[in-house]
């Protein structure tokens, strides 16, 4: 069984609280919560090949609430995420990132919640990598991203040292501001996983509380008739 990680800093501690509850029921998962006195704490985020065990790590962030059964699968050799879809909107960090160092958007992915398996070489390089990226931008050897968060810097790593990534589908790590702001045509009809992102910390409790409440409810299964009729609508079958 792999292990649940998620970070806990002082402005997001009621945030934690939720998230692990709603972790642990939903995936039977323990959850190891490292507790980050100091603020932001993305730099405790790049060095979780030395805050855990050599185990397969399954992790996210304080404001990321499972909302149904957590189901996946995919290679051990693949880090598994969800694909960030603000690298379609040039007003937002991951598109601007992406065009100034040339990384990939298609490979680019939301570190709210990602399992990689630090029992490999290559992922805990990822974060070895990353540290030295962050320190080199912090001293002001090379240029800053936009992005001053671990995502710019896991992302980059994985790109640079080649290692596959595993995309699963945007209800796992869903965010409302990414349809709000138009880089995501619609919203998914079960979302599994929903994450505060883009959401001020003051407001992020009360916004995932009252989105929780709607996108939380229990969906029937599609009828025969309707995946047929969507089905050949989508094709233009018909």
């Amino acid at each position: 069984m792999p292990i649940a990680v998620t970070l806990v800093s002082p402005s997001y501690k009621k945030l934690a609280c939720e998230a692990v509850k709603r972790f642990r029921r939903h995936s039977g998962l323990e959850v190891k919560e490292i507790v980050v006195k100091k603020e932001p704490c993305f730099d405790a985020k790049l060095s979780l090949d030395l805050l855990c065990k050599r185990d397969r790590v399954v992790f996210f962030d304080s404001d990321y609430y499972l909302l149904r059964r957590l189901r996946i699968s995919g290679p051990s050799s693949s880090i598994l995420a969800v694909h960030d879809p603000s690298v379609w909107n040039p007003h937002a960090f991951p598109h601007t990132d992406c065009e100034r160092f040339g990384m990939d958007k298609r490979r680019y992915f939301n570190t709210g919640f990602f399992v990689c398996d630090l029992r490999l070489d290559s992922h805990r390089e990822m974060f070895r990598l990353a540290r030295k990226v962050y320190g080199e931008c912090v001293e002001m050897k090379r240029e800053k991203p936009v992005d001053w968060t671990d995502q710019f810097f896991l992302n980059f790593s994985v790109q640079q040292l080649g290692i596959p990534v595993t995309f699963l589908p945007f209800a796992f790590n869903f965010y409302k501001k990414a349809v709000d702001w138009g880089s995501f045509p619609y919203i998914p009809r079960e979302i599994v996983g929903l994450h505060g992102a883009g959401v001020p910390v003051g407001m992020k409790f009360q916004v995932l509380r009252e989105q929780a409440c709607v996108f939380g409810e229990e969906c029937a299964e599609m009828s025969d008739e309707a995946v047929k009729f969507h089905h050949a609508l989508g094709f233009e079958l018909r």
